[in-house]
């Protein structure tokens, strides 16, 4: 380990089908937790990731845990059926209205 400026440096976390399937390869049960996934813009790359990221889950039996400030109405207005349904089929969901 270095110092200084070096030792303070941790790269982010990256989250990928690929590395998903290489968990799961390895006997892993893949678990993903994300915050605030309504940040993400759904007509971009990231959209389109984590649709693949919700897929691969949903294949592998892997847990998702996600917050979001969207009621169940508005997140599938955002993010589509297919999303949603996964969501549905796989999570419990606790919504918590104030």
């Amino acid at each position: 380990m270095g110092t200084g400026e070096d030792a303070a440096y941790v790269p982010k976390p990256e989250v990928s089908v690929e590395k998903i399937e290489q968990a799961v390869g390895f006997g892993f049960t893949p678990r993903v937790f994300l915050e605030e996934i309504d940040k993400i813009s759904v007509r971009d790359f990231q959209f389109q990731e984590l649709f693949r990221i919700f897929d691969a889950l949903d294949r592998h039996k892997g847990q998702l845990v996600f917050d979001t400030n969207l009621s169940k109405a508005q997140f599938q207005k955002t993010f589509g059926d297919e999303m949603t349904r996964r969501v549905k089929e796989n999570c419990d969901v606790w919504e918590f209205g104030f």
